[in-house]
This record gives structure tokens, sequence and C-alpha cells, in this order.
């Protein structure tokens, strides 16, 4: 059975397929043991565990694997074996206790000092778990988080091979946009002695119209718009960290904002969940904005076709940084695309596909981070900002 978990594990290359490794180490696991199974994925910014799977075969005492049992796993990460819950209380007291005697085994799944999920099973008979139980559990727990461990590895470099490419096509494009600006200047920047001499004429001439007048200054208005954005972007791609210096604000200030900013379709609800213990973040609002502008908007694309749809923007701390989360309740991503959607120029929509790249090294720029959460039970999709502490 070892022998099968490593042979199907080993046939799993991509992230996309990581459900497919918790399903083979769940199914050989069920099929060895008679008691009841629960298997975890750990969700490393918040410090919890999510159910992935769990048999159909509950004990008398539904402990389901209890809390508590988890907590000690995310303190001690190190194997916990109960041989009779009933005279447990002083290692797990619980409440209250168990109606017939049972026995626990739960084990963390981890490879190289880092915490994947856990593994956790009871069974209705006391020292149920022989040695032998302990060490083939253990043994495909280690098989899944070394499996995890190496399709991060592999998704890592894949995602620095693409950083290295998309820094040399950002190069051209930043090549091309300072030309581009600077044909501007050249070209746009003779429009108003062109108007000024047409204006001339017809005075010359004693002509006077007022449609013409007000035509002649749209235009002069308009190419001086295209001007100051012309320099804008020459001053940016001159220097890019001159532009949005870092300032201290209110999660729940950014949220406000782009809600206000966001023009929602009357089919869809907005809800802002913000802790009330939340810190402050240290950001360039500018690039915030603009990441939270863009996945609003992809989340209202994905809830379009829906009668009704509920937008959620979520805030809240995670060990030393804060979260910002896009949850929409649309039909989400499909797994085997999601390890593309922040590649330059990858788009499902027939769009430019810079959208997602470009607020992901915003996000990247400001020392933090963005990322699509796993696919869970919840419709939808997740998107997670990860900032610096104010």
């Amino acid at each position: 059975m070892l022998y099968s978990a490593s042979r199907e594990l080993g046939e799993i290359n991509d992230i996309s397929q990581l459900e497919q490794g918790y399903q083979v180490v769940f199914r050989l696991t069920e099929y060895y043991s008679q008691g009841h199974i629960e298997l975890c994925r750990y969700q490393e910014v918040s410090d919890t565990l999510q159910l992935v799977c769990a048999s159909t075969r509950k004990p008398p005492y539904h402990l389901h694997i209890d809390e508590r049992v988890y907590h000690i796993l995310l303190k001690q990460r190190q194997q916990l074996v109960i041989n009779d819950l009933t005279q447990a209380s002083a290692l797990l007291p619980l409440s209250p206790p168990p109606m017939e005697p049972q026995s626990l085994i739960a084990l963390p799944i981890m490879f190289k000092g880092r915490l994947y999920g856990t593994l956790a099973l009871t069974y209705h008979e006391t020292r149920h778990f022989s040695t032998t139980d302990i060490d083939f559990y253990d043994s495909m727990a280690q098989q899944l988080g070394s499996t995890i461990h190496r399709l991060e590895a592999a998704q890592a470099h894949l995602e620095s091979e693409q950083r290295a490419q998309a820094a040399e096509e950002v190069s051209l494009i930043g090549q091309s946009a300072l030309e581009l600006t600077h044909r501007l200047g050249n070209d746009l920047g003779l429009v108003e002695t062109y108007i000024t001499h047409v204006k001339h004429r017809l005075s010359k001439y004693d002509m006077s119209d007022a449609f013409i007048e007000s035509k002649l200054d749209k235009t002069a208005e308009s190419v001086r718009t295209v001007l100051d954005l012309s320099t804008e972007l020459k001053e940016v791609l001159a220097d890019p960290t001159s532009a949005n210096d870092p300032i201290i604000i209110s999660p729940r200030t950014l949220l406000e904002k782009v809600e206000r900013e966001s023009h929602l379709p009357a089919h869809i609800t907005l809800r802002i969940e913000v802790d009330a213990d939340i810190n402050n973040v240290s950001v360039r609002e500018g690039l915030v904005t603009a990441i939270l502008r863009n996945l609003i908007a992809n989340a209202i694309d994905a809830m379009r076709k829906q009668p009704k749809g509920l937008l959620v923007l979520r805030a809240f701390n995670s060990k030393d940084k804060v979260s910002i989360q896009v949850q929409d309740s649309g039909q989400g991503i499909d797994p085997q695309i999601s390890h593309k959607i922040f590649s330059l120029f990858y788009s499902t929509k027939g769009s430019s596909g810079f959208g997602l790249w470009s607020a992901r090294r915003n996000a990247l720029r400001q020392n933090g981070d963005l990322w699509l959460e796993p696919p869970s039970k919840a419709s939808g999709t997740i998107f997670t900002l990860r900032l610096p502490r104010g």
C-alpha cells in the first residue's frame, strides 16, 4: 500500500493536481483503517486547519476530531497517540468525556520542518492502534508532505522562470513606453501651437464661430490631458520608486474607498468584513487600490450572469502581516489553470491578460503578495492580498 501511494503520488506533477494527492492518501488510509478518519490541509496565512476529507464511518462518540487535538498538533507538531480517551483528561480534557472507550492517533503532515496538514484517526476500542499501524499512517503522512513540498518547489521554480521572462518583457514594454512618451511629447506638443495659428487666422479674416472655438478649446484640453499623463508615465519609468511613497492607513479605509469607486451592477451585493483588532498597513495607496479594483472587476465579471451575486471584502491579521481577501460567489476558477492566472498575457476572457500579473507585481513591490486560495466547498473565488503592517 505504501508502494502504491508512492507510485500514485509520484505521478502528480502539477500543483493544480494537489487535491488528488490528498485523495490518494485518504483512500489508502481508509482502506487500511476501520475507524473514523479526518485529513486536513494547513492554511499558513490564518494558522488554521481546513478539513479536506472525512470518512463516513462515525464513532459512537462524535469526536470529529476534537479541536483541542488540532490545537495540540499545531502547537507541538508531533504525533499524538491516546490509547484510551476516557483516561486522557490530563492530556486532552474533553467535555463531555467520551461515553465509550476510544483510542486516537493524530499525525502532522510535514516535510523539512514545514507543516502541510494533519491526519487523524479514532476507533471505538482502546489500544486499537499498534506500532505497525502508527508507522504506516506516519509513512502515509510523510509521503503526502514530501509530495506537497515537491509540487511547491516545482511551482516556485516555474514562477521564477516566469518572473524572469516577465521582467524581460516588461523591460521591452518600458523601452517602448519611453519611446511612446517621447513621440507624444514631440507630436502632440505642437497641437496647441496649431490651434493658436487657426484662431489667429480666423481672427485675421474677422471670422467668429462659437462652435469652432469650443471644439478647438476641447481639443487643446484633451491634448493637455494626454501630455500630462505622458509626463507622469515618463517620470515613473525613469524612477519607479518615486511614485506612491508608503503611507500608514487602515484596511477599512482602503476597502471603503474602493467600495465608493466600484460601480456594482444592481444584482450584486457588496459586504465589508473587518476584524475589530485589525492592524494598520504600510502601503503605497495607489498600488493597493489598483490591485483591489482589478480583483473587484474580475469578481463582478465572474458573477455577471448570475441572478444574484455576493462580493465580500474581508480584512484580518495574519501573523506579522495583514490579509485582505476579495471573495465572489461565482463558479470559481478551474484548478487546471489556476497556476497560470498570474502569468503575463494569459487570459481566459480574450483580454490582454495584464491585470492579474500587474496586480501581483504591485503587491510584491511593497513587500506583500497576492495569491488564489485553493478551492473549497464554498462556491466562488477567493484572492488573498497580504500586506505589511504599519
